[in-house]
């Protein structure tokens, strides 16, 4: 975590310490750090140079977690400055975006603690443990992404605990919705192929029973991760050359487009919900093409190209690319998913059948 000069980060169950701009090399420091566990603190008080300061590092006591911050004070002898501070890692402010500490491994370790914590809200758990799924799969560690797995499934089975609410962070539905698309890619991510259509099955054909029975509306986010979904499937269908299923789901990602846009112009939604169906609209796009390259069309030029940002008309790789623009470590998931469509092509393609064989009888 960061405060002015001075860096806390987390690394491998290590606090570390970096100070950046502080003073010179030359200068002399006194440093008094306080680790404030939940339950006991921890003082340590140091002498050195910036080079020392940097290799400074102390083992996280993992059986006194949760790590709730760090309190510090910098003392440069040569100036006779002080800088002091506090660093977080435990907050339940840590739902938004610009609080979070911009280091993916400490953020992880963060979101974890939150996650975990019998002590904070089942929502908040639940938008934490998100972040964490996210954070392992950007740093491409398989052990932390089980983990993440493992814990979302074990909240979601309490979702009937969770309410409707104005607050997307506290809504019923729009977490359910976050928990299954992340599902879906630690799934792709960890390379379970039959857990990733066991997932999507369930996930879709129940966003089916809700707008049967509760009148489910496809709105902005919503209807993006399920349009993100289809171009997933649609390119596991292309890449099996299997074009009545690839049609299909490029149809279905036409269906969610048309409910998100009706669902703007009801609802008159600001800019950024605009903004998202564009990118919606594109992602549709991008599964048409795929059915006319399927099909032997020629390749689209001209304003397609234009609009899709496309070079010699390679719709292939440019779908390929996009699948997970939302998301960093994009190319990790575009790793396993190549590893799944090398090694299980023909499973891929008998379990994509089955999923348009149950979906073609609902009303999705």
């Amino acid at each position: 975590m960061q405060s002015e000069c001075v860096d806390f980060y987390v690394r491998k169950n290590n606090l570390v310490l970096e100070c950046n701009g502080l003073c010179s090399e030359e200068d002399q420091l006194e440093v008094d750090i306080q680790v404030n566990f939940k339950e006991k603190k921890e003082f340590y008080r140091f002498s050195g140079g910036l080079n020392e300061l940097s290799d400074f590092k102390m083992e996280i006591d993992l059986n006194s977690l949760p790590l709730v911050d760090i309190e510090f004070k910098v003392f440069v002898k040569g100036t006779g400055e002080s800088i002091g501070g506090k660093c977080n890692f435990f907050s339940t402010e840590f739902i938004d975006f610009p609080n979070r500490s911009p280091d993916l491994e400490t953020s992880a370790f963060s979101a974890r603690q939150v996650a975990i914590s019998t002590q904070c809200s089942l929502p908040v758990r639940i938008c934490m443990a998100v972040v964490y799924a996210y954070n392992s799969m950007d740093l491409n560690d398989s052990e932390k992404a089980a983990e993440s797995k493992n814990i979302l499934n074990k909240l979601l089975q309490r979702s009937d605990e969770l309410n409707h609410s104005n607050s997307i962070r506290h809504n019923k539905g729009h977490l359910e919705l976050s928990v299954n698309t992340v599902l879906w890619h630690l799934n792709i991510f960890l390379e379970d192929l039959s857990e990733f259509f066991k997932c999507i099955t369930k996930f879709l054909l129940e966003i089916c029973t809700a707008r049967e029975k509760s009148g489910l509306t496809i709105r902005g986010t919503m209807g993006y991760n399920l349009v993100k979904l289809t171009n997933i499937l649609s390119y596991l269908a292309f890449s099996s050359g299997n074009s009545p299923s690839l049609a299909f789901f490029s149809k279905l990602s036409m269906s969610f487009f048309s409910e998100v846009a009706v669902d703007f112009h009801k609802q008159q939604s600001n800019a950024n919900e605009f903004a998202v169906l564009a990118e919606v609209h594109k992602s549709v796009l991008r599964n048409i093409l795929l059915v006319d390259i399927l099909e032997g069309k020629e390749p689209h030029k001209g304003y397609i190209q234009k609009l899709l940002g496309i070079k010699n008309a390679e719709y292939e790789k440019d779908f390929k690319d996009n699948l997970f623009r939302l998301y960093k470590g994009k190319e990790e998931l575009h790793n396993h998913l190549a590893s799944l469509l090398e090694t299980r092509s023909e499973l891929i393609n008998e379990e994509i059948n089955k999923l348009k064989e149950k979906l073609s009888g609902v009303n999705l």
